[in-house]
């Protein structure tokens, strides 16, 4: 495969703690460009309260019972909320100019 382009953008939410990314790259295979969208929750650091020990062994539970674990919610802001928008606008667009498949 050949690395056509990629791009990536880092959104925090509201609350200081969390963070989503996203990464889209293009590859070409057999003369037809392929894509891949990638979207990741983080959560960033320690926050001010401490999670209890019931809550943490649940949340082991969640990630060996089903190998992930939901912890929260990101609330976008209006600023970020147009990032996020003007950044998937302009990967709509590349699929469009490069004839992405998928």
């Amino acid at each position: 495969m050949a690395f056509v382009e990629s791009k990536e953008i880092r959104l925090d939410c509201s609350c200081n703690v969390h963070e989503i990314s996203a990464e889209v790259e293009w590859e070409e295979f057999n003369g037809k460009v392929h894509s891949c969208c990638t979207l990741a929750f983080w959560q960033l650091g320690r926050f001010h309260h401490k999670w209890s020990w019931r809550h943490r062994f649940q949340m082991i539970y969640s990630i060996l019972k089903h190998g992930h674990c939901h912890s929260d919610m990101v609330y976008l802001d209006k600023q970020e909320r147009r990032k996020i928008y003007e950044f998937f606008k302009d990967v709509v667009e590349t699929d469009d100019k490069l004839d992405t498949l998928f």
